[in-house]
C-alpha cells in the first residue's frame, strides 16, 4: 500500500487545492538550497545607489554556507 502526504492546501482547508504533487513543485522544492540547509548570500546587488536596478552576482562570488541550519525535514501528516 502506497503512503499518501497530503498537499498543504489540503490540510489547511485553502480553496484551491489539488489531489496531488506537481512535478514541477516537487523540483522546485529538491533544487532549492534552502530547503538543504544551505545559505546564500550576495546574490544580486544593486547597480548604483540612485538606481533600483538588480543584476545577478556570479555564483563563484557568492557567498555560500554549507549546512548553516538543519535540512528541512518533512513528517507524514
Amino acid at each position: 500500500m502506497r503512503a499518501f502526504t497530503p498537499l498543504l492546501g489540503t490540510v489547511s482547508n485553502a480553496g484551491n487545492q489539488g489531489t496531488a504533487w506537481h512535478q514541477s513543485s516537487i523540483k522546485c522544492i529538491l533544487t532549492n538550497v534552502t530547503y538543504s540547509g544551505t545559505l546564500c548570500q550576495h546574490r544580486e546587488e544593486v547597480v548604483s545607489h540612485m538606481s533600483i536596478e538588480r543584476v545577478e552576482v556570479p555564483e563563484d562570488k557568492q557567498i555560500i554556507f554549507e549546512n548553516a541550519r538543519p535540512a528541512q525535514q518533512y513528517k507524514n501528516l
